[in-house]
């Protein structure tokens, strides 16, 4: 937080990370509001306690959230998750970094009220994937937090393959990525998942699941991800 005076008012800045989404084709999807809705709910409750200001929704096909600069590590396991509930829609996501005025006193604790430049950079970033819609290596997901662009590019093209990898995954996949990220060991995943779908699976059975889904591949590329903006923007 970084206060300062403008105006001849005391005023506070706050470094955050803006994560802004577009539904490709949206006017096509029927019950758009309410498949929304109950998809980025889901997030919100996964994510509660690392959000600025939760994920909504602004004209049917826009989606956007705060993510505050002390829970950078959480960033990119909240875009999975925004990935995982909303597959049944095709997003442009764009991320950016920056500092935001905080609200005045009464105003309604929503992105849509915030202004600033990691707001024009994730919007900037959505913009780049409609532009490269066409190209070779067809991102759907677009950082623009660096001041210095090759950091940017690296990051994108390497969360190419990052999505690639996890599109693939079924239901069952990610909640065993759930209960990885909450410290389970292969053999209580397999002690878990028996008892509630019934399975006779084998401990070494669920290993070999996620070993090919490229979890730990992503998992580490992620904290590399996270280590890059520890060094560059933390």
């Amino acid at each position: 937080m970084i206060d300062y005076v403008r105006g001849g008012m005391h005023m506070a800045m706050e470094e955050v990370f803006v994560i802004t989404s577009d539904i490709v084709h949206s006017k096509d999807i029927p019950d758009l509001k309410e498949g929304i809705e109950s998809r980025i709910a889901k997030v919100n409750a996964m994510h509660a306690g690392s959000l600025k200001t939760p994920f909504t929704s602004l004209r049917g096909d826009e989606i956007q959230a705060i993510v505050p600069r002390k829970h950078y590590a959480e960033l990119f396991r909240i875009l999975r998750n925004l990935r995982r509930f909303m597959q049944d829609y095709t997003l442009r996501i764009g991320v950016g970094y920056g500092m935001v005025d905080q609200l005045p006193k009464d105003t309604e604790e929503t992105s849509w009220n915030y202004n600033g430049p990691p707001f024009y950079r994730a919007r900037e970033a959505v913009e780049t994937l409609e532009e490269r819609k066409k190209s070779s290596v067809h991102l759907r997901t677009c950082f623009k937090m660096f001041d210095q662009a090759i950091f940017n590019d690296i990051l994108n093209t390497t969360y190419f393959f990052v999505e690639k990898t996890t599109e693939k995954w079924k239901p069952e996949m990610w909640t065993i990525v759930d209960y990885l990220e909450a410290g389970h060991t292969h053999e209580k995943i397999a002690s878990i998942l028996n008892e509630k779908t019934g399975a006779q699976k084998t401990r070494t059975g669920y290993t070999m699941k996620i070993n090919r889904s490229g979890w730990y591949w992503v998992h580490e590329t992620e904290e590399n991800f996270i280590r890059l903006i520890k060094e560059m923007l933390i």
